[in-house]
């Protein structure tokens, strides 16, 4: 499965991480899967959020949806408040 739905904030928020997502994300960052996989291995601080945002953007825009957030909202994301909510 390629869709992953998550609470935040209130709101359900979708997580597309499929084909169409992979390859907007590498035109978005001009960039190309083996140069993605050694920058994220370099420094997944920056690499994984920003991946994490591309797929929020992906799905928004599949599903017709204003984009409500930015990349520094998704970076200020506590993904183990997350965990601790579903659990």
């Amino acid at each position: 499965m390629n869709l992953v739905r998550l609470n935040i904030g209130g709101k359900t928020r979708e997580f597309h991480f499929g084909l169409g997502f992979i390859g907007k994300m590498l035109e978005e960052t001009n960039t190309n899967m083996v140069d993605f996989d050694r920058l994220k291995i370099e420094n997944p601080f920056k690499w994984i959020p920003l991946m994490m945002y591309h797929s929020l953007v992906y799905a928004c825009n599949r599903k017709g949806e204003e984009v409500d957030f930015d990349l520094y909202d998704v970076k200020s994301l506590n993904i183990f408040d997350l965990w601790y909510e579903r659990a």
